[in-house]
């Protein structure tokens, strides 16, 4: 009924009710989904955190050297074709069975090999264990059920994330209930691993469910060779991109730290960077609600263009900011709060490690536009600069420092490749300078005039 009136009204204000509803429907669509990662943080930490307590940190550090090895070969698993798949969906919505079938089966196709490779590489770098091979295997085969996020895409699509959002809450609460099960029965360290499996069989099972709710039906999806070519085409580079930084920055200091220290050292780092790490949802938020409205502004006006980006950017860089001082000023408190005595030593390394969430909530911000400007190579080279960096600065420092010189080697790795790369180069110094404005408000970057 809206639409009817709307169009009688004169043409700047149809244009303002016109941003509003949309602002509405960006910050709706948002909330959904912060109410989802928000309780996955909280259910992961607590929960987390009572695991890590329970197994101690040897244990603890065999869990997670098994789950570091299979995050590694993660972003392989999805193709890096999810933002691409956004794209495609917004622009060409009649398309969407062609793109969401050849999505679908990449993914599948892809996940298949990435649990292969992860178990393999388990038994060549931990050829005396029988458990890590073992555990590896088990929760790399939840890497075939995400298969099924190519449906949460496309209610990012509709920004009506809502539906989504209810059944990802529902896996997360079986999956914590599990553990507690586990912990309270004292099971096996293996059981743990099938605990991680069965949550994301959950969130598969409550995508299909909600995709039929909907009203779509999963029998119209295609595998097309057209829609194989362009998918791929386009995002090879965003799959480099997700391998050096998902997989291999974020987690080759662990796997670095069970090599060159322990499985205590590693159980103590993840303990510290779990805490840092869960905040990564906020920002994979905000790219996710407003990529589809970025799209249309790039469309249809350049400075709302921009405008949805630099404001994007600020709220991520100054809710960083916050988090990261919050966070230095009580780890003490916090490591022993959380995990207990034990786990001491995880405070210096949580005190260094908090602070890459401002190089990564900017890092991430970027992504509607990278995306819609076609620089996916940028994304690409960002992140290999940040593996090269955090590697090799890893080789120097956690023989001097242990698992604060891992922390300071990410921390680099972070503000390297995803902020000062920027300023290096041309093409993306204007996006440096919005970067720098949203963590400073009041400075003024060379050239444009403004505040």
């Amino acid at each position: 009924m809206s639409a009817i009136w709307l169009k009688y009204l004169p043409a700047f204000l149809r244009k303002r009710l016109a941003h509003r509803q949309v602002l509405q429907a960006v910050v709706g669509n948002t909330g959904w989904l912060f109410l989802e990662r928000a309780l996955r943080m909280v259910v992961g930490v607590a929960i987390g955190v009572w695991v890590a307590r329970h197994l101690g940190p040897d244990q603890f550090g065999l869990l997670s050297y098994a789950a570091a090895l299979t995050v590694l070969f993660s972003p392989l698993a999805s193709v890096g074709v999810d933002r691409v798949l956004l794209r495609d969906l917004v622009q060409n919505r009649n398309g969407r069975y062609e793109s969401l079938g050849t999505a679908f089966f990449l993914k599948l196709i892809a996940s298949a090999v990435a649990c292969g490779l992860a178990g393999l590489t388990a038994t060549i770098l931990r050829p005396s264990s029988d458990v890590v091979p073992a555990m590896t295997v088990i929760i790399s085969l939840a890497l075939v059920f995400q298969s099924f996020d190519a449906i949460k895409v496309w209610f990012e699509s509709l920004v009506r994330s809502k539906y989504v959002a209810i059944g990802q809450c529902v896996a997360v609460a079986v999956s914590a209930l599990v553990k507690v099960l586990l912990i309270i029965y004292d099971a096996s360290l293996v059981a743990f691993a099938w605990a991680i499996l069965l949550e994301s069989a959950i969130g598969a099972l409550g995508l299909l469910l909600t995709y039929r709710r909907t009203g779509e039906v999963l029998q119209k999806w295609r595998l097309t060779r057209t829609r194989t070519r362009r998918l791929l085409g386009d995002s090879w580079p965003f799959l480099v991109a997700a391998l050096a930084t998902g997989g291999i920055q974020m987690k080759v200091g662990q796997l670095m730290i069970g090599h060159m220290l322990d499985d205590k050292a590693l159980g103590i780092y993840v303990a510290a960077t779990r805490l840092s790490e869960t905040w990564f949802f906020l920002p994979a938020i905000v790219a996710s609600s407003v990529t589809a409205v970025i799209t249309r502004a790039k469309m249809e006006d350049e400075k709302l263009y921009y405008r949805w980006i630099e404001s994007s950017l600020r709220a991520l860089a100054l809710s960083a900011i916050g988090i990261a001082t919050l966070t230095s000023l009580t780890a003490p408190f916090l490591i022993d709060l959380l995990f207990g005595p034990d786990y001491a030593d995880a405070a210096p390394v949580l005190r260094v490690h908090i602070w890459t969430t401002v190089f990564a909530f900017l890092g991430i911000g970027v992504t509607p536009w990278i995306l819609n400007e076609g620089c996916m190579r940028l994304a690409m080279w960002r992140s290999i600069t940040a593996m090269v960096t955090d590697v090799t600065l890893n080789l120097i420092l956690i023989p001097k420092w242990g698992v604060v010189g891992a922390a300071v080697s990410a921390l680099a790795g972070w503000g390297v490749g995803f902020f000062l790369l920027n300023l290096v180069l041309p093409g993306t110094r204007r996006i440096f300078w919005i970067q720098l404005r949203a963590c400073l408000p009041l400075f003024r970057d060379p050239g444009s005039g403004r505040a």
